[in-house]
């Protein structure tokens, strides 16, 4: 057999491999699509309900996000399995449990302030344009982001507090 038709015969089989996995791609980038318009309807239904509970806009805005992520997540998983039948979800499941140790840990801080944000969010200790005393800090809330919020003070300066302090601390508001 001359290297041509080696050559030949590999890409036959390459095309046959191609062909049958074919369905199966176009099967994964279906449920994939639909997934995501399934979670921009979640995030918008979110959005909605959270608004007419009176939250907040940032916290709306974020648990849509949140909802949004969560089934464009799934999405990727029914994708994966179906178009990858050898695919297994447990299995990814445990590297996930394995590595989201050694992110809590890297990121501990910033997973601490975000949380911290959200519960501020949701029960509304204080609001945008509140006045609030903070340790040494005193002045006007501007904005109230997952991570931090931040403050204006009556001498004019912008002071980010990290809402895990403000969660664990007093403030008078």
């Amino acid at each position: 057999m001359s290297l041509v038709e080696a050559l030949i015969t590999q890409l036959e089989q390459l095309a046959r491999t191609a062909a049958g996995l074919l369905p199966r791609l176009a099967l994964g980038v279906l449920l994939l699509s639909i997934f995501y318009l399934a979670g921009r309807v979640s995030r918008s239904a979110v959005q909605r309900v959270v608004g007419r509970l009176g939250r907040d806009r940032t916290a709306a805005v974020l648990l849509g996000r949140l909802a949004q992520w969560t089934a464009n997540f799934l999405g990727l998983l029914v994708a994966a399995t179906a178009t990858f039948p050898s695919f297994r979800v447990a299995d990814l499941v445990q590297m996930l449990g394995i590595v989201s140790v050694g992110i809590g840990f890297a990121f501990r801080d910033i997973l601490q302030n975000f949380l911290a944000g959200i519960i501020l969010l949701w029960t509304r200790p204080f609001r945008i344009r509140d006045e609030i005393v903070f340790r040494e800090f005193e002045g006007t809330v501007v904005d109230i982001q997952p991570r931090a919020t931040v403050l204006n003070t009556y001498d004019g300066r912008v002071v980010v507090i990290p809402n895990a302090q403000l969660f664990t601390e007093a403030v008078t508001v």
